[in-house]
């Protein structure tokens, strides 16, 4: 009898055992992983709301701070650390932030560039936000020649305020 010509086995390659096998291995450790996992509410709120803003996708630009509880340096956290005069300390910067605010927000409107900025104030800072096409033109990276008439006015007012400025870009 005459032999069949070598034909192909049937059925998959031999390696596919081993790879189906390695496959569900990792969809295994990965849902273990999905299992033991927990999701803070409050981080998770936190991260996205350091995302405002900051890439010009959402509104708004509040980011993490120390005040939400869950960056600091450890001792604002505990109640009861605070004494009278650091209350007092606080109250006075208090005070001081807000006649900022105020006094930088008048003087943006006898400046007549009011329109051009917003002042307003988000809890230990005073923040001044330019609008969108105020210094740059869309997709440009020269500044605008009346940019720099409202940077010059502008600046002229931040020199009373020289030893509490902090750039933040």
């Amino acid at each position: 009898m005459k032999k069949k010509e070598d034909e192909p086995k049937k059925g998959a390659p031999a390696y596919m055992n081993t790879y189906g096998d390695m496959m569900t291995l990792l969809l295994t450790f990965f849902v273990l992983l999905f299992s033991m996992s927990t999701i803070d509410a409050a981080k998770f709120k936190a991260v996205i709301a350091s995302f405002e803003g900051s890439i010009g996708i959402l509104d708004g630009a509040d980011t993490i701070s120390e005040s939400a509880n869950i960056l600091g340096n450890g001792v604002s956290q505990f109640p009861g650390s605070s004494d009278r005069s650091t209350l007092e300390q606080e109250a006075k910067l208090e005070a001081e932030l807000e006649k900022a605010k105020e006094d930088l927000q008048e003087f943006t409107s006898n400046a007549n560039i009011d329109d051009q900025l917003v002042v307003e104030r988000n809890g230990d800072e005073v923040i001044i936000r330019f609008a969108d096409t105020v210094l740059f033109e869309s997709g440009k990276a020269e500044i605008k020649a009346g940019a720099i008439q409202t940077l010059d006015t502008l600046s002229s007012k931040l020199k009373e305020y020289r030893r509490w400025l902090f750039i933040k870009i």
